[in-house]
């Protein structure tokens, strides 16, 4: 009886002992794929690391040389005036020409096209002539003349 009891007991015993191997083993397994898993990362963050410290490099000569040449990286790479308003300040009607208070630190240059209105009702157009800082002189086109510019009017850039 007594030994049928310490057989049964080393079965149980031997059998829990392979149970825990197999565990072991099993997390053993994970703990491998883990690292590998875990090691190929840290590659990858590395490799980009570097690759994010080249691009940093690159965009700061960019922005050395930019600075240098005195190019404003908001100015339209299609030459279109940005989308601006402004008023008619003076009006020389003998030479067909109007001042107008928006100019080349609002992004204006020259030949540019404006379009006048009053009121919500179109005018005309006028092409930039000569540019300043803060107005421009601009020249009334007669083929878009639909209306008198007035001083006071309002000019808005447009596309063309």
């Amino acid at each position: 009886m007594q030994l049928e009891e310490l057989t049964a007991e080393a079965n149980r015993l031997r059998q829990q002992i392979r149970k825990e191997q197999e565990d072991r083993d099993t997390l053993f397994t994970q703990t491998l794929k883990l690292t590998d898993q875990m090691n190929r990362l840290r590659g990858i963050v590395q490799i980009q690391s570097e690759r994010n410290d080249q691009l940093m490099a690159q965009v700061t000569r960019y922005k050395e040389v930019v600075d240098s040449k005195g190019i404003d990286i908001n100015e339209p790479l299609d030459g279109s005036p940005p989308d601006r308003n402004g008023t008619v300040l003076v009006i020389n009607r003998p030479k067909k020409l109007i001042e107008v208070s928006i100019g080349y630190d609002d992004g204006l240059r020259s030949g540019h096209h404006l379009e006048v209105s009053r009121q919500g009702r179109y005018l005309g157009k006028v092409r930039v002539l000569k540019i300043e800082p803060e107005r421009a002189v601009a020249e009334i086109l007669p083929d878009f003349s639909q209306g008198t510019i007035q001083e006071g009017d309002r000019v808005d850039t447009t596309l063309d």
